[in-house]
């Protein structure tokens, strides 16, 4: 169970690891979760979050990717998709999030990011011509 005084990167790489995910904590002291695809898991006292960032494919314009992505939000309620340009060619971020409230189980936890990936995917029908 993650709840607010228990929500740390190694609890959370315990849950993942427990359910045979790949996982490492980086240089940044964040949890990268890999399966399908490369996922930085953040947390706080009231909440866990899933972040997946893909780099734009080389002349992608910020312009098409700023219409893919506002295209995606209209469409599907989430995840939530914005686009990196600062320091970047151009980068979409998605994310995910699960508050924790009075806690939440490590299923909960593991079933979520699932969804996640299953929102990752149905992502790349709005954008598989832009990323690389």
């Amino acid at each position: 169970m993650i709840t607010k005084d228990n929500y740390e990167t190694e609890a959370l790489k315990d849950i993942f690891e427990t359910a045979f995910f790949d996982c490492v904590v980086d240089k940044d002291g964040d949890l990268v979760v890999s399966s399908d695809y490369r996922v930085i898991v953040k947390s706080n006292p009231m909440l866990v979050q899933y972040v997946a960032v893909f780099a734009a494919k080389k002349g992608a314009s910020r312009l098409t990717l700023l219409e893919a992505i506002n295209k995606m939000n209209l469409e599907l309620s989430v995840p939530r998709a914005y686009a990196l340009t600062d320091g970047f060619d151009h980068a979409l971020v998605l994310d995910y999030t699960v508050t924790i409230g009075d806690g939440v189980t490590a299923k909960t936890i593991v079933e979520a990011f699932r969804f996640f990936e299953t929102c990752i995917r149905r992502a790349f029908n709005y954008y598989e011509d832009l990323l690389s």
